[in-house]
């Protein structure tokens, strides 16, 4: 089971040591200590360690207000290169979907990757979330619309969730 947790003074060096594979180190944008300092200096971007059970599997950080258009990012989703390929990144998605949704009232959820990530394309695509645009430095806009039942469960920007930990 995926938990998320805000980091913290407990777990803030165990993020910063998480790597991507080889292959994306070209095409991973920014480590994680960037986002850990933005973070510190923009109190809008909240940093979250991504656990499975006690394990730590990856990285994320989203913002906690919505954009001039009603929009909130995620603006980091990073898995840990010996946790890749297992259902961890869908699952995680999903729960900073919910997150955003249930904690902040997010409606529309986006997301940006650049156009060389096809990993991060397929994922997002995977998930719900269609291209919106680019933002004309090489990065490609995704944004699903996420409206909520009244039981607070996300419906459009979610695809079903593959059993964690699996090869599927």
């Amino acid at each position: 089971m995926i938990r998320l947790k805000e980091v913290d003074c407990s777990d803030w060096y165990a993020c910063i040591k998480l790597e991507v594979t080889e292959e994306q180190n070209g095409i991973s944008p920014a480590p994680v200590v960037y986002w850990l300092e933005e973070a510190r200096l923009d109190r809008r971007l909240v940093p979250m360690a991504i656990y499975s059970d006690t394990s730590l599997v990856g990285f994320a950080a989203y913002a906690g207000e919505a954009d001039e258009q009603g929009r909130h990012w995620i603006m980091a989703l990073m898995i840990g290169r010996g946790y890749q390929r297992q259902g961890y990144g869908k699952a995680a998605l999903a729960e900073l979907v919910r997150l955003l949704v249930t904690k902040h009232g997010a409606r529309t959820i986006a997301v940006g990757h650049r156009t060389d990530d096809t990993g991060a394309g397929t994922l997002f695509e995977s998930s719900g979330f269609q291209e919106a645009g680019g933002s004309g430095d090489g990065e490609i806009v995704r944004s699903c619309e996420a409206p909520v039942t009244t039981v607070g469960i996300v419906r459009s920007c979610e695809a079903p969730v593959t059993t964690v930990g699996s090869h599927a």
